[in-house]
């Protein structure tokens, strides 16, 4: 429920990165009577024309961090590859930042992403560095195996399917680490959103359709069509695997449904997703009013 202008003081929201998430976020703004201040190293980036202010900056630069924070009521990123060294110090100063520093330092690196899932027991594929270059240290994950960046990917970038010797000679080069290939019934996402006074919500399951060239979504069916245990399923481990990181936010959950039924969690966005979008029209409250 949003509350009457008149009995709000208005605040101003820090974004760090000034693309299409921020831009889709700046309409919630206004619409809350939130100023948006962000950070992109261009001045003409997506969000610039709805932002109360751009920034030009490194979304990795310790002084334009800082100006974006001394500005903001409260800061946020709408990616995930940015200086969270930085976004560290200012909160330990008492900065808010959500979600917490730490908690997207994890969910950045893939590798540690999963090792943090996997040690609070949530289902993921396994997995292993790829420390080697020899062929036998894929072929015990079985062919086809996945081959991942720790950093930098992001929506299916950086992601390299493995499925012959072949593929294994044009793997991707810098650090990585390999998991098992998930035959996959259906890949499905559901967004969560954690509020700071602990109150948490679940947007229903959708089904996203994947541009197998490219690993990214190509078509989004919204609720899922799977079954109503299915969901209950998938909405339990999505907030299981959100409240993992201890912090406010809002996060994109993305999980593998094999052909026996079981769930998998592939990735996890510390920001609003490409599979949220549709819940700007679809919904009575968007991914994006709730991340404010």
């Amino acid at each position: 429920m949003r509350l009457p202008k008149e009995k709000r003081a208005k605040k101003t929201l820090g974004v760090i990165g000034g693309g299409q998430l921020a831009r889709m976020l700046g309409m919630s703004c206004n619409i809350n009577d939130v100023d948006l201040i962000v950070l992109d190293p261009d001045k003409t980036c997506p969000a610039a024309s709805i932002a109360s202010e751009v920034i030009e900056g490194n979304v990795h630069d310790l002084k334009s961090i800082q100006e974006v924070a001394r500005k903001a009521d409260v800061v946020t990123t709408e990616i995930e590859n940015i200086g969270v060294i930085h976004l560290a110090e200012l909160s330990q100063q008492g900065k808010n930042i959500f979600p917490h520093p730490e908690a997207i330092r994890t969910i950045q690196n893939k590798f540690l992403q999963k090792k943090h899932l996997s040690d609070y027991g949530i289902a993921v594929p396994p997995f292993e560095l790829s420390s080697s270059h020899d062929w036998k240290n894929v072929h015990r994950f079985g062919i086809p195996c996945v081959q991942k960046h720790c950093t930098g990917g992001y929506d299916g970038r950086s992601v390299h399917i493995i499925r012959s010797e072949s593929n294994w000679e044009n793997r991707l080069s810098g650090k990585s680490f390999i998991e098992r290939f998930i035959p996959c019934f259906m890949e499905i996402a559901v967004m969560v959103v954690k509020g700071r006074r602990g109150q948490l919500v679940a947007y229903d399951p959708v089904e996203m359709v994947m541009d197998e060239s490219g690993h990214v979504l190509d078509k989004l069916i919204a609720p899922a069509r799977i079954s109503t245990d299915e969901r209950d399923a998938a909405t339990e481990l999505a907030v299981e695997t959100a409240e993992s990181f201890s912090t406010p936010g809002i996060f994109g959950v993305e999980m593998f449904l094999d052909a026996d039924k079981f769930l998998w969690v592939n990735e996890v966005a510390p920001r609003t997703h490409n599979s949220g979008h549709h819940t700007i029209e679809a919904c009575d409250t968007s991914q994006f009013e709730n991340q404010i």
